[in-house]
């Protein structure tokens, strides 16, 4: 059985490079990483004991981030700060930033998706308009949840690439 530091090394790593994946943002991604492994180290028993540490490690960060973005989501809506450059943030900052402005979110969406392939249109689909669990659609595809996670991460990279590439972030 691995130590706890022993785990923690082995994964440090990994962890970063998923939360930077998914936020896009280096210095949000170094927070967010540390609190993993804050997390972890005050449950340490519970997490030493986990048939599987790494799992444990890459929920915890999972549901940073998604409590990142709901408190993001809700400081832009309620208070837009005009100085931030449109070039700056993940997609979500920008498209908020631009319903702000009045402009239609819908369209960009449609517009963004266009340019996904089947392969990727199909997992925006599962996971962000019928709300189907990693693990479901996983069993779906006949891989492992970590592996249609990836896919996920990949997925955000393709979207923030198409939204610089169609300048959907500039005025």
């Amino acid at each position: 059985m691995k130590t706890f530091e022993k785990i923690c090394e082995d994964n440090y790593g990994r962890i970063f490079k998923y939360i930077l994946g998914m936020t896009g943002d280096r210095a949000c991604a170094e927070d967010l990483t540390q609190e993993v492994f804050l997390i972890a180290y005050k449950k340490k028993r519970k997490f030493e004991k986990h048939e599987k540490p790494e799992a444990f490690l890459y929920k915890t960060a999972k549901n940073l981030v998604l409590a990142y973005f709901r408190k993001s989501k809700r400081e832009i809506i309620m208070e837009p700060d005009e100085n931030i450059s449109d070039k700056e943030g993940d997609i979500f900052q920008q498209l908020c930033k631009r319903h702000e402005e009045g402009i239609e979110i819908e369209m960009y969406k449609t517009e963004v998706i266009k340019h996904l392939s089947e392969k990727n249109k199909q997992l925006y689909h599962n996971y962000y308009v019928e709300h189907q669990a990693m693990r479901e659609i996983a069993e779906e595809m006949g891989v492992s949840e970590a592996a249609v996670r990836m896919k996920y991460v990949r997925l955000r990279k393709e979207v923030k690439r198409i939204v610089k590439d169609l300048k959907l972030g500039e005025l």
